[in-house]
């Protein structure tokens, strides 16, 4: 189950295109609670793979020498917001600050106290880089 907060939620919403108005569902993480700026929300699960992504699967990020990729529904072929709901992070509209960063962790240092500090970890970290509103 992925590591993520409790007063995280993940709700449909829409986007709309500023050229023609047309409107498009889509799944969004929203906050229940006022997050300040630092805050963690989570590690992304998925599935890491060395090298660099070639593909065009959605919700893939590329780390400094692997990505790490969630795994589709075999029924749908779609990525479930239940199972990575911080896939559902979105870009800010234009001319806004974004309000999460993903951070690359690369050795158990501050991630997994029962391990050695220098030990050698593949994780992606979630962080809000500015407060955030409840309902955000």
């Amino acid at each position: 189950m992925p590591c993520i907060r409790p007063f995280l939620a993940v709700a449909q919403t829409t986007l709309t295109d500023p050229d023609t108005k047309e409107r498009y569902p889509f799944d969004g993480l929203f906050a229940g609670r006022n997050i300040p700026a630092g805050g963690f929300l989570g590690f992304y699960n998925g599935n890491f793979k060395d090298g660099t992504y070639r593909g065009k699967g959605a919700y893939t990020f590329q780390l400094s020498d692997m990505y790490v990729m969630p795994k589709p529904d075999r029924r749908t072929g779609t990525v479930s917001s239940a199972e990575y709901p911080l896939a559902m992070c979105n870009e800010p509209p234009p001319g806004t600050t974004a309000n999460v960063v993903q951070r690359e962790l690369s050795t158990a240092r501050h991630v997994i106290p029962q391990l050695p500090a220098k030990t050698g970890i593949a994780a992606l970290g979630f962080y809000v880089c500015r407060d955030i509103r409840a309902g955000e």
